[in-house]
């Protein structure tokens, strides 16, 4: 994890949620939004033997990690409010949180660029997108925009390496995917009846569509926009993906489907399927826990196990028990 800067001018300081000012040790492979425990917690230890900590923050409605940085983004709601805040230093005795200053509803989801430096908040049921940029350092709050001038509604969003770049995808009636420009104008880039989900190449070249409807994976090129596409042969639900390199620094889109417990990694050139691992659980998310690890299943109860891969040709699949969270009075002592 690299060091998060700490920002404590720009930003009015919160202190209703209880930091952890002990820095962990050993090794950290990454941290993630808990939301049985409405906290931050770290995957302490590597995958194959690491555990989910302790909650390094509590009390949060929402939250989101940025990839491979020791920042996040946290939403909270309070009695007069709703607020973003960002947290700092995550794993280190200077943790801090600082509000981020502007309006903001809790979102359902964040898509982050591959630098870290600007997240993409959106909420489907909300039908709106609101941009963040220029984290940690140097953070602008764009305002919210809604979507419901395309008289469909949003099912997903994604941003590339720097932030350059937000595409939405959009179902119903005005279905297909859109680049946002210029502030909220709407550019057509795919006439795709379900984009479920979006992820850009992790050099920005690229940009993949996930089609529920025709069950296809779209790449289309950035630059000249044209496109081709390929069926998900052995996947009927699919529900998320993401475009990285391997191990063997083979470029790879994997795809998770969620009924099927199935997991896949494409070749992004060939389209040909390079790796197939069955699961016993249903995948929900494709998200990058640390160098080469992503996350595959998120916790929505108490009871359930945090699920990772590690990206070797064949993926390797490792569950993350959560270690027994303390109570608030001896998290404090």
């Amino acid at each position: 994890m690299r060091s998060g800067f700490v920002l404590l001018i720009a930003f009015v300081s919160l202190s209703s949620l209880h930091a952890q000012q002990t820095p962990l040790s050993g090794v950290i492979e990454g941290f993630t939004f808990d939301f049985p425990t409405k906290s931050v917690r770290p995957v302490i230890g590597s995958l194959g033997s690491a555990t989910l900590g302790q909650p390094a923050f509590r009390g949060l409605t929402y939250g989101s990690v940025a990839p491979h940085q020791s920042f996040a983004l946290t939403f909270a709601v309070t009695f007069h409010d709703e607020h973003c805040a960002l947290l700092s230093g995550l794993g280190s005795s200077q943790t801090t949180q600082v509000r981020v200053p502007g309006s903001f509803a809790v979102p359902e989801g964040v898509a982050w660029s591959g630098d870290g430096a600007t997240a993409v908040l959106y909420s489907r049921t909300g039908n709106w997108i609101q941009t963040i940029s220029g984290l940690p350092s140097a953070v602008n709050a764009g305002a919210s925009i809604s979507v419901a001038s395309l008289g469909g509604s949003l099912s997903a969003a994604a941003t590339d390496l720097h932030g350059g770049r937000v595409v939405i995808g959009i179902t119903g009636a005005a279905a297909g995917v859109y680049q946002i420009a210029n502030g909220a104008n709407f550019v057509p880039l795919l006439p795709v009846l379900q984009p479920i989900a979006l992820a850009f190449s992790e050099d920005g070249g690229t940009l993949y569509v996930l089609d529920g409807a025709t069950n296809q994976l779209f790449a289309q090129n950035v630059a000249d926009l044209s496109y081709q596409s390929w069926p998900l042969n052995g996947l009927v639900d699919p529900i998320a993906i993401r475009a990285a390199h391997d191990s063997e620094n083979r470029a790879v889109v994997y795809v998770a489907g969620r009924n099927d417990r199935l997991l896949q990694a494409y070749d992004s050139s060939t389209h040909q399927v390079l790796a197939s691992v069955p699961l016993n659980f249903p995948p929900n998310v494709i998200e990058p826990l640390g160098i080469g690890s992503f996350l595959l299943a998120s916790r929505t109860t108490s009871d359930d196990i945090l699920w990772s891969f590690r990206n070797t040709p064949q993926p390797l699949v490792y569950f993350v028990p959560a270690m027994p969270v303390r109570s608030e009075e001896n998290h404090r002592k």
